[in-house]
C-alpha cells in the first residue's frame, strides 16, 4: 500500500475508517490488536498496524492517521480529533474522510458517547420495519441481522436481544482469514476484493448504536463515505485544496449522474415465439446487465473513478457520484451520446440512456431523499427529448441486404444465408445457454392440464417509500447510509436467496428476472401458485409484516405452445390494476386479498379431490360454471333471469348428489352459490367470480390424469 497514490489513501480510508467499530466491540480482538480505551478511532488504526504486523495487509502510516483521525466533534478526545493532527497536509485529507464521514451519515448523532451504552452486543435493528407513510414516530423494532456472512436467510432478521461475544470473534477470524487472500499489489484489484470482504462480514454490524432504532448497515456507511471522499478529493485537488474549502458544506462538489436505461425492461420481455424462449429470456437478462455493466464501468474509468461511485442502482436507474468538475461532467455526457448512438444503431431505437446531472453540495448530499426526487423529476422531463439527435439524421431503417429471410427464433430480425438465427437471437441464447429446459419441458412439469404460469411481483411504491418512508415527527432519516442498508437488502432477498431458495423447492419453474423491486418468474402453472405463496411467507418475515411495505403479485397461465409475451405484459398490466385496487394478489384475472387466495387453493384442491372420487361429476362442475356466471351477472345487472340460477341449482344438486351421504359438500356449495341467508349484490358478484377461479383450479388439476 505504500505504492499507492494519495487519493486512493483517502479512498481506503473512507472504506475503512470504521473499521473499528467492529474490531473494538470484541474484547478478544481488542487484546490482539493491543487496544487500550475501546474507541472505534483507536481500533480502526490498530487493527491497520496489527494486520501490518502480521503481513496479512500492508498498511500506510497516512492510511492510519486518517482512519485514527475522522471526527471534529468536540465531544471525541483529542488524540482522534482531525484538528489536532499535526501536518498541515495529512490533516486537509483527514478533513475529506471527515467530512465525507458527515455526509454519508448525517442521521447519527454524536454528541451522544458510545461508553455510555451496551453497544458492544448491540445488533442490526431491521430497517424495514419502521418504513411508513404515516408520520408517526418510529419504534425500537423487535427483529434483528445475526452475525452471518450476507449470504443465503442471513438476509431474513430474527428476534433476539444481543449478539454475543463469540459471535463477534467468529465473524472477525473469518474476515480476517479471508483478508489473507486479497491481492494488495495494484489498486483497483484491491479495493473490489476488499469491498466485496466489507460487504460480506460488516453488513451485519450497526455503524451507530447511540439512538433507539440502530438501523444503519456499517458496510453502506463506509462505502458511501469512500465514494464521497474519492470525489471531495478530486474537487479540491482541482480547485484548490484549503481546509477552509473543504469544511465548506454550501460548496457545490458533488455532481449527481442519474442513468435510466429506457426501454430495456421491454427488451427483454419482448419475445415473439417459443423457440428457445428459455434460453433467450436468460439471455437477455444477461445481455441486459451487460449493457449497464459496461456503461457504467466505462464511464467511471474515462473519469478515473472508483467503482465506489455508482452509489446507487435501483431497478434500471442509476446514479453515479462525480466530483463537480465541468471537464469531467463534459466527458461524461460525451461517453453518454457516443453509447446512445451506438444503441440507437444496434437496437433499432428500442434502448435508450436518458439521463439527468444534478450538482450537490456537501448539506444537499445530507438528505439523499431529496436528491432523489429532484434527480428523478428532472429525468422524467429530460425523456421527452429522446433521440431528438438521431432521429432526423439517421432514421431507423431495415437493411435487407443480403438477408434471406426473417429469424424465425425472434421473428423480428433478419437472417443472411447460412445463418440459423439473427445475430441478435445468436448471442442471446449463446449468453443464456445455461439454462437447459424448454418452456414445453417446464410445462410437461405440470399436474393435470399442462399450461404454463407467468409470476410477476413487485413492491408498490418503492420510490415513494425511500423519499418518504423515513421522515417521521422526530427527525428525517434518509442519508444515503440508510437508504442503501434497505437497497442492498432488498437486493439480497430478490436477486440472490429467493432464486436459490426457490430454485431448490420447485423443479420445474425458472427465475426469469429479478432486481431490488421484485421478480419474474415462469414455470408449471400448479407450482407457480405454490411459489407465490413461499415468496409471500418469506416477505413477511424480511419485513416484519410491514404493513406499509407491500408486495404484490399477478399470475397468467398460457398454454405451452403459445408465445410467452401476451402473458408477460398482462401481469404487467394486471399487477398495476392489483395495485389501484390495493388487492396484493391477482389470480385468474380476479384481484383479492391474501386470505381469500388461500381459501381459493384450498376450496380448489377440495373440489378436486371431490371429482377424483366421484361426488362431482365433470358435467356437474360444468353446470356449476354456468350458475356461477348467472349469479355474477345478476350482482351485476339485477337481471331476473338470471336470479333463476337459484332454483335451477337446487333442482341439479337433486340430481347429482345424495342429500344425506353429500351433506358437507351440499351445504359448502350452498353457502357459495347464496342459497341460505340474504341477497347481497356485492356478495354475489365477488363470489360469482371467485366460485369459477375454484372450479378451474379443480378442472385444471384433474385434466389430464
Amino acid at each position: 500500500m505504500n505504492t499507492y497514490t494519495e487519493e486512493q489513501i483517502v479512498i481506503s480510508a473512507g472504506l475503512l475508517h470504521d473499521i473499528g467499530k467492529l474490531i473494538s466491540r470484541c474484547d478478544a480482538y481488542i487484546k490482539i490488536i493491543g487496544a487500550e480505551n475501546g474507541t472505534h478511532m483507536e481500533g480502526s488504526y490498530k487493527f491497520l498496524q496489527w494486520l501490518d504486523a502480521q503481513g496479512i495487509l500492508t498498511s500506510n502510516p497516512i492510511l492510519e492517521e486518517l482512519v485514527k483521525r475522522h471526527h471534529e466533534s468536540k465531544y471525541i478526545k483529542k488524540p482522534y480529533l482531525v484538528a489536532h493532527c499535526e501536518d498541515d497536509h495529512t490533516r486537509k485529507l483527514a478533513y475529506i474522510v471527515s467530512r465525507a464521514d458527515t455526509y454519508s451519515s448525517k442521521d447519527r448523532r454524536e454528541e451522544t458517547s458510545e461508553e455510555k451504552h451496551d453497544y458492544k452486543l448491540r445488533p442490526l435493528d431491521s430497517v424495514l420495519e419502521h418504513i411508513k407513510f404515516s408520520d408517526a414516530t418510529s419504534k425500537a423494532t423487535s427483529n434483528h441481522y445475526k452475525l452471518n456472512p450476507l449470504q443465503g436467510e442471513a438476509v431474513i432478521p430474527q428476534s433476539y436481544k444481543a449478539n454475543t461475544q463469540d459471535e463477534l470473534k467468529s465473524l472477525i477470524d473469518k474476515f480476517v482469514d479471508e483478508l489473507k487472500e486479497v491481492d494488495n499489489s495494484e489498486f483497483d484489484t484491491f479495493l473490489t476484493q476488499l469491498d466485496l470482504l466489507c460487504r460480506k462480514y460488516l453488513w451485519c454490524i450497526p455503524a451507530d448504536t447511540t439512538k433507539e432504532i440502530s438501523d444503519i448497515s456499517l458496510y453502506e456507511h463506509s462505502r458511501t463515505t469512500a465514494a464521497f471522499a474519492q470525489c471531495i478529493y478530486k474537487y479540491h485537488i482541482h480547485n484548490g485544496l484549503t481546509e477552509e474549502n473543504i469544511k465548506n458544506y454550501d460548496l457545490d462538489m458533488f455532481a449527481i449522474l442519474a442513468i435510466e436505461f429506457d426501454g430495456l425492461s421491454e427488451y427483454v420481455e419482448t419475445i415473439n415465439t417459443n423457440n428457445k424462449a428459455t434460453k433467450r429470456l436468460r439471455g437477455k437478462v444477461a445481455r441486459a446487465n451487460i449493457i449497464k455493466e459496461e456503461t457504467i464501468n466505462d464511464i467511471l474509468n474515462k473519469l478515473q473513478l472508483s467503482h465506489l461511485c455508482k452509489i446507487w442502482e435501483q431497478n434500471n436507474k442509476v446514479y453515479l457520484i462525480l466530483p463537480n468538475i465541468d471537464q469531467q461532467i463534459d466527458v461524461a455526457n460525451n461517453m453518454i451520446d457516443a453509447i446512445n448512438t451506438k444503441l440507437y444503431t444496434d437496437f433499432d431505437g428500442k434502448i435508450y440512456l436518458n439521463t439527468a446531472v444534478i450538482k450537490r453540495s456537501g448539506d444537499d448530499i445530507q438528505n439523499f431523499n431529496e436528491t432523489m426526487y429532484y434527480t428523478d423529476n428532472q429525468l422524467q422531463k429530460n425523456l421527452s427529448n429522446k433521440w431528438n439527435n438521431l432521429i432526423l439524421t439517421q432514421p431507423i431503417t431495415t437493411s435487407y441486404e443480403h438477408s434471406i429471410s426473417r429469424c424465425n427464433v425472434c421473428d423480428d430480425y433478419t437472417v443472411k444465408k447460412g445463418q440459423a438465427c439473427c445475430d441478435h437471437c445468436g448471442y442471446e441464447i449463446q449468453l443464456g445457454d445455461m439454462e437447459e429446459r424448454t418452456f414445453e419441458e417446464l410445462a410437461d412439469g405440470a399436474k393435470g392440464v399442462k399450461y404454463l404460469g407467468v409470476l410477476r411481483c413487485k413492491i408498490k411504491s418503492l420510490d415513494l417509500l425511500y423519499q418518504f418512508g423515513l421522515i417521521d415527527k422526530k427527525e428525517d432519516s434518509t442519508s444515503i447510509s440508510r437508504l442503501g442498508t434497505i437497497n442492498m437488502l432488498l437486493r439480497q432477498l430478490f436477486v440472490d436467496y429467493l432464486p436459490k431458495t426457490l430454485g431448490e423447492q420447485f423443479e420445474n419453474c425458472i427465475v426469469i428476472d429479478s432486481n431490488d423491486e421484485g421478480m419474474l418468474i415462469v414455470g408449471a402453472w400448479n407450482e407457480i401458485f405454490n411459489v407465490a405463496k413461499e415468496i409471500k411467507a418469506v416477505f413477511d418475515k424480511f419485513v416484519g409484516k410491514n404493513p406499509d411495505l407491500q408486495l404484490y403479485m399477478a399470475i397468467d397461465l398460457f398454454k405451452k405452445k403459445q408465445p410467452a409475451r401476451p402473458s408477460l405484459q398482462k401481469t404487467m398490466f394486471l399487477l398495476e390494476q392489483g395495485m389501484m385496487k390495493e388487492r396484493p394478489i391477482t389470480i385468474f384475472d380476479y384481484a383479492t386479498d391474501w386470505a381469500t387466495f388461500d381459501e381459493l387453493l384450498i376450496d380448489g384442491e377440495y373440489v378436486e379431490k371431490a371429482m377424483q372420487t366421484g361426488i362431482l361429476s365433470q358435467s356437474f362442475i360444468y353446470k356449476l360454471r354456468e350458475f356461477a356466471d348467472q349469479m355474477q351477472d345478476y350482482g351485476e345487472t339485477q337481471n331476473m333471469e338470471s336470479l333463476m340460477y337459484m332454483s335451477r341449482l337446487n333442482y341439479a344438486i337433486g340430481r347429482n348428489l345424495d342429500r344425506q351421504k353429500h351433506k358437507e359438500i351440499i351445504a359448502k356449495i350452498e353457502t357459495w352459490y347464496c342459497l341460505k341467508g340474504d341477497i347481497n349484490l356485492d356478495v354475489m358478484r365477488n363470489k360469482g367470480q371467485i366460485i369459477k377461479i375454484i372450479l378451474n383450479y379443480a378442472v385444471y388439476i384433474r385434466r389430464g390424469e
